[in-house]
């Protein structure tokens, strides 16, 4: 019994853990994270005559594989150099994030058969033949391989088994009742304030408009300004007509990702710290409550993909900090530069591109974008 439950589990967490694999991992899959595979190790075995881009704690990140990550993250065709410096950059930490993912399954001891990665592509078979798809479109519409998708299937079949323990009844229950909010149908009605990026500030405009909304922020909370005198005087979006107003809005599927978390941290009249969107910097307050009535039972599979997106972002946090990480000149990368207000974005830097040894590192174009 207690093994067909675990079956059983296993398969409910494919769906929500391929979504988790696929935020995190996003363009990183081309890499080899898992020592699952001979086949792995044979493409390893051959690596070392490479071009490198990037090591983490030691081990190589090559030329061919980043190359062929940018591509599918649609790096040739972004229109303008920050555009493109932006995908490269998010390619490389993304690449890092894989590699130390694959150290942590590593170091737990987590193995991944080719037999078994072999009976989930045959599951997707299947699946795709009842859509009377192919593997040859879906392969197609996702901008993949076989060879791509069979590595995602290892990560996430390992990420699965590192998870699955850790992902008990108890701990479930206890995050639900943690986040209830998040789970049991609540709305929160929001007012809102955005900043609006200068194009003309470059890189540091995120860092501007944070130090302006922490500044408004304090005016707010010491009550020398009120939260819709605020909007009315700083607030770009259309809602500063509605006093910042956007209504009641539930935890998913409506806003963005980033302002709905921000949101449901909130306390009925707390105004938020300064958080970013791809729309700008903003200041939320919640000004009603309407509860849901939700319970766990119903809330179960959002709660468990939840909670192991959770778990992965703060294994990765802790190993990122504690990482080796050198980029080889030229390679966009983000830096968080010292004094940044927490929540702001990071920058792109380029280190420049001289006195290279011949042969071994990557040597950008003459505009210093990666070739």
């Amino acid at each position: 019994m207690a093994v067909r439950a675990m079956a059983v589990r296993h398969v409910s967490l494919r769906t929500w853990l391929t979504l988790c694999v696929c935020s995190l991992l996003t363009l990183a899959v081309a890499a080899h994270p898992l020592p699952a595979t001979a086949d792995d190790a044979a493409q390893d075995a051959a690596a070392p005559s490479a071009i490198i881009v990037a090591r983490i704690n030691g081990t190589p990140v090559y030329r061919a594989i980043y190359e062929e990550v940018l591509r599918r993250a649609g790096h040739d065709a972004a229109t303008t150099p920050q555009q493109r410096q932006q995908i490269a950059a998010r390619v490389i930490e993304e690449l890092i994030n894989e590699r130390l993912l694959g150290e942590l399954l590593e170091e737990n001891g987590v193995q991944v058969k080719s037999t078994e990665v072999d009976a989930m592509m045959a599951s997707l078979r299947s699946q795709l033949a009842a859509r009377q798809q192919t593997l040859d479109a879906f392969l197609s519409e996702s901008g993949r391989d076989e060879t791509v998708l069979r590595k995602q299937m290892a990560t996430e079949l390992g990420l699965n088994k590192l998870l699955v323990p850790l992902l008990t009844e108890s701990r479930l229950q206890e995050y639900f009742d943690e986040h209830r909010q998040e789970f049991d149908g609540t709305r929160l009605r929001v007012s809102h304030i955005v900043l609006r990026p200068n194009s003309a500030a470059g890189s540091a405009a995120d860092s501007n408009l944070f130090t302006q909304a922490a500044a408004i922020r304090e005016q707010i909370v010491a009550g020398e300004l009120t939260f819709s005198d605020a909007v009315r005087q700083h607030s770009a979006g259309q809602s500063r007509l509605r006093d910042g107003d956007l209504g009641f809005i539930p935890r998913h599927g409506l806003l963005h990702e980033a302002f709905a978390t921000a949101a449901f941290r909130l306390s009925k009249g707390e105004v938020s710290e300064p958080f970013i969107t791809p729309f700008g910097v903003h200041l939320a307050t919640v000004t009603d409550v309407e509860a849901g009535r939700g319970g766990f039972a119903a809330a179960r599979p959002e709660v468990q993909k939840q909670l192991a997106s959770e778990l992965v972002r703060e294994m990765l946090a802790e190993r990122r900090q504690a990482a080796d990480v050198v980029y080889t000149p030229g390679i966009p990368h983000f830096v968080t530069p010292a004094g940044q207000p927490a929540g702001s974005s990071p920058e792109v830097v380029v280190e420049p591109a001289e006195k290279l040894p011949p042969g071994e590192l990557f040597e950008p174009n003459g505009d210093g974008n990666a070739s």
